[in-house]
């Protein structure tokens, strides 16, 4: 059905329709290069009106939408022009502005002249390789994946709750059609309130996601080169180990297929963790002990406001790691606890409402089944797997059982590249064993042991690794299942094979010449850049193009995934009513919800008590009490554990639902704010002394 042509621009659109069943739309339009298309938009038959975006630099002819579900009657199609592109337009030149000063107050300065001609190939060195592992995020459109909706969903719910006017954003609008969802209670998402800003200016909803993925490439390639410098002390070395490690075939997976973006992030943060933690168990006396704290605190702070499995496991191999430097352990031990401490009171904000809801709230999380691990290790070939070799049915997946065979996978090994640099070491520590001692005699055992952690993590990633035999004990199997696939452990294989192969890479000068060692760097580049380039190609070319402008472009119900969140006994799918639902002979009227608070006028028609259902499901936090008098009125769970609210007989009067943060939430974040200052103003006092922190 034509509709119209719209000139470039941005535009709100509402549907006025009616259906029997649910109905997908999506939107067709004709550009300069052909025809495009917008937004899968998702009408539910209980609804009968859905908004949505349409946002275009291009006019944009001959504008219609199609469904194939002939239950369908639209009944009218409103268009509204609004500022949303302008907004982003201005921003952008705001930006380019800004970036422009940057520069020119750079060359004023004479900064980038005083640099290094080594120094100055490490910033393009590294803005290079964040830029080509970026390379699949310049299209028009989104690879789907496994976790693509519940992620986009995180940025959208937590751009809605500002607009809201809620900060922090707890329990996040819009999802499951508005009945709220807690991920901002049980899942961080402190990184994501950048992007989240980006969506209110006006951004689409997968810029923003990009946007995030794009800044990910650049930090982790930063970091990586910094953990390589720090250990190897030379700058060539530094930016193979960035090439190694974002390239890793891994982690381009988790971003590009499977769109695991607590993976990705935790693979920034990991390095950072154990750079800190080597460093403080391996310092000299008259270093300083600052720096290395400040790495397990930003480190550790992270995982925790980003991916609570990759701080699980940070927590685990921290443990080994100390284990294995059991005397430095013991010197170390109080600024160990100190930055325990330090990382708990940061974090207090997120740390309290979440235990508190894992205490108090009956969610679905605790009564999953647990994790079968030893079902999806890999084989050995796919540890070091150069080449993914899958078809479009698996481009957005995940690793597929032991019983299927390798045919058809993903890279969720740690690659060539990296079992080369196992190689290296134990050519060294049998060729050249004696130089290295010579010349690196503090540093042999370290080298040891982390060949050792690297090879513990890929074995268990591995599907020979006895997790059946784990998962028989009571505490351990509760331990490792929450980490839910094998493939998780090949993060922990990465980070200390990023390690690894620093040192190795240093030792190489015990060898006579620089000839060999410039040799086995350029070949690592090359196997990297080659492995994680043809991944990167191969997704792009067989992935399954999604575009998703705002939420209404996503099923907000099934976007929960497994609905670890909900409460026990929540089927999320059956949540579609907009409108709240009297008991027969109790009154609803002038209903309104607007910025997370739902008032209507309520009337008890019967000699006894009543009931309303409201759209909200059931979590702490919430209150019903009379807009009038301020009493709160009983409520509990009603069916699908949404809020059912007892209506005392004869009542009339107005009600309204509304959230609102327990104090002791407050106080937390109170608590953190102060660690955040005072940490702050330590670090700022011990610069402007000279001191420094030895980072």
């Amino acid at each position: 059905m034509s509709l119209l042509s719209l000139p470039g621009g941005s535009y709100r659109i509402t549907i006025d329709y009616d259906t029997a069943s649910e109905a997908l739309c999506r939107t067709w339009y004709q550009t300069a290069w052909g025809t495009d298309y917008g937004d899968s938009i998702l009408l539910v038959k209980e609804a009968h009106t859905k908004t949505f975006e349409q946002i275009s630099v291009h006019r944009m002819e001959d504008f219609y939408l199609t469904s194939g579900n002939p239950d369908l009657t639209i009944r009218s199609v409103t268009v509204q022009p609004t500022g949303q592109l302008q907004r982003v337009l201005t921003f952008i030149c705001l930006c380019l502005c800004l970036a422009a000063n940057i520069l020119v107050w750079i060359r004023k300065k004479g900064v980038w002249s005083r640099l290094s001609f080594w120094q100055k190939n490490a910033v393009w060195g590294v803005l290079l390789i964040g830029f080509a592992s970026s390379v699949p995020l310049f299209t028009n459109y989104l690879l789907n994946g496994a976790d693509l909706s519940f992620h986009l969903m995180r940025i959208e719910g937590l751009a809605a709750g500002l607009a809201e006017g809620s900060f922090p954003v707890k329990l996040q609008p819009l999802w499951i059609n508005d009945y709220r969802y807690p991920v901002s209670v049980m899942y961080g998402d402190l990184l994501l309130y950048p992007v989240a800003l980006l969506r209110l200016l006006g951004f689409p909803l997968q810029t923003t996601y990009k946007i995030y993925l794009f800044m990910m490439n650049l930090l982790t390639a930063a970091v990586a080169y910094y953990c390589g410098k720090k250990i190897a002390d030379d700058i060539p070395a530094a930016l193979t180990c960035s090439l190694m490690y974002t390239f890793a075939g891994y982690r381009l997976t988790n971003m590009y297929s499977t769109n695991a973006l607590g993976a990705v992030t935790s693979l920034l943060f990991l390095p950072v963790v154990f750079l800190g933690l080597w460093t403080l168990l391996n310092r000299k006396t008259s270093e300083k002990r600052i720096g290395p704290v400040l790495l397990l605190v930003t480190g550790y702070t992270g995982l925790v406001q980003s991916h609570l499995l990759g701080f699980e496991m940070a927590v685990l191999f921290s443990v080994l790691v100390c284990l294995l430097n059991l005397k430095a352990f013991f010197r170390e031990l109080l600024t160990l606890v100190m930055a325990a401490v330090l990382t708990i009171l940061l974090n207090a904000g997120f740390l309290v409402p979440m235990f508190d809801y894992m205490l108090h709230q009956n969610l679905h999380v605790f009564h999953a089944a647990p994790a079968n691990l030893q079902q999806t290790g890999l084989f050995l070939p796919q540890i070091f797997q150069m080449f993914p070799f899958y078809t479009e049915s698996a481009a957005g997946g995940t690793s597929s059982p032991v019983y299927m065979g390798i045919g058809n996978e993903l890279l969720m090994g740690v690659g060539t590249a990296f079992f080369a640099i196992l190689i290296l070491y134990l050519w060294e520590h049998t060729v050249v064993r004696d130089r290295i001692r010579q010349q690196f005699a503090e540093e042999s055992g370290s080298c040891g042991r982390l060949a050792g952690l690297m090879a513990l993590g890929m074995l268990m990633s591995g599907y020979v690794f006895p997790w059946k035999s784990l998962g028989d004990l009571p505490a351990a199997g509760r331990f490792f299942s929450v980490f839910q696939f094998a493939t998780r452990f090949t993060m922990a294989a990465l980070v200390f094979g990023l390690m690894l192969t620093a040192y190795v890479l240093k030792h190489l000068r015990s060898v006579p010449g620089d000839t060999l060692r410039r040799t086995i760097m350029a070949g690592l580049c090359i196997v990297a850049l080659i492995s994680g380039g043809y991944a990167a190609e191969m997704l792009i070319a067989q992935g399954n193009p999604l575009k998703v402008t705002g939420a209404s472009g996503l099923d907000t119900r099934t976007a929960v995934i497994s609905g670890e969140y909900v409460p026990e006994g929540t089927y999320g799918v059956l949540l579609n009513n907009p409108e709240p639902e009297p008991e027969e002979g109790v009154i609803v009227s002038n209903y309104r919800k607007e910025k997370g608070v739902i008032t209507f006028w309520a009337e008890n028609t019967l000699e006894k008590e009543g009931y309303i259902k409201v759209p909200f499901l059931n979590y702490m936090g919430y209150h019903v009490a009379d807009m009038e008098t301020g009493r709160e009125l009983y409520f509990g769970n009603g069916d699908q554990n949404v809020i059912l609210t007892i209506v005392p007989a004869g009542y009339s009067g107005a009600v309204k639902v509304y959230f609102k943060e327990p104090k002791l939430w407050r106080l937390a974040e109170l608590v953190s704010l102060m660690a955040l200052i005072g940490t702050v103003s330590a670090v700022w006092v011990c610069l402007r002394r000279g001191r420094g922190t030895g980072l």
